[in-house]
C-alpha cells in the first residue's frame, strides 16, 4: 500500500526515512508461507492494495492458515 501522510505514525521522522521513497515508504503487509521460507525476494513483485483493511485481507488469505 502506497503511503499516506494521513496515517503517519505520531511524530513520524521524515529525515530519519530519506532514503526510502522520498520519506514515504511503502506499508507493506507479509504472511508466513512455508513453500517460500528458502526464496529470495524480487524488488517489484509485490502487489499494491488501496486500503489497510484489503492489505489485512490478502495478507491472510496467502498465509498457510488462510484466516
Amino acid at each position: 500500500m502506497r503511503w499516506n501522510d494521513e496515517y503517519a505514525p505520531d511524530g513520524w521522522d521524515y529525515i530519519s526515512f530519506r532514503q526510502f521513497n522520498d520519506r514515504r515508504p511503502d506499508v507493506v503487509f507479509m504472511a508466513y508461507d512455508r513453500k517460500s521460507v528458502d526464496s529470495t525476494y524480487r524488488r517489484g513483485t509485490g502487489v499494491y492494495v488501496d486500503d489497510y483493511d484489503q492489505g489485512v485481507h490478502a495478507a491472510c488469505m496467502h498465509s498457510d492458515s488462510g484466516q
